[in-house]
């Protein structure tokens, strides 16, 4: 601790009193309660120099991986594989054997699909059609 003859402050002064001066994570509550009640003036230290820089990188590292999980939860492409019942290039149409229907997205690539072939569709819904992004022929 540290004693300090007076204290100034414009136009008054303070009889004579101890400051303690802490760091910012190193005293207790009890500590402080403590160093209160015996009439001492508490000064916060500064922090470390590259503290201030540590916290703000674990922080911004922090919510990129949030916000990066949590897309991908969203996003995330569905699979479908059956058989072939019909296939339509210009309507942009692929139909399975159980039903299910597809339209065919602006960047689906035809990798030769025939009907009665066993293919894995990728998909993801867009209002209440299943957009086909890509489909792979099983062997």
């Amino acid at each position: 601790m540290k004693k300090l003859g007076y204290l100034r402050s414009p136009g008054r002064e303070a009889p004579a009193a101890e400051v303690a001066i802490v760091a910012p994570a190193a005293v207790t509550r009890r500590d402080l309660t403590a160093l209160i009640k015996k009439g001492c003036l508490i000064q916060r230290a500064p922090y470390l120099p590259g503290e201030h820089a540590m916290r703000k990188l674990i922080v911004t590292a922090a919510t990129a991986a949030f916000l990066a999980s949590g897309g991908a939860a969203f996003a995330a492409v569905k699979h479908t594989t059956g058989t072939v019942k019909s296939f339509d290039g210009t309507a942009m149409s692929l139909v399975l054997d159980d039903g299910s229907t597809f339209t065919l997205s602006k960047a689906f690539k035809d990798p030769g699909i025939q009907a009665g072939e066993k293919v894995r569709v990728s998909w993801d819904m867009s209002g209440n059609k299943k957009i086909a992004e890509a489909a792979k022929i099983m062997k």
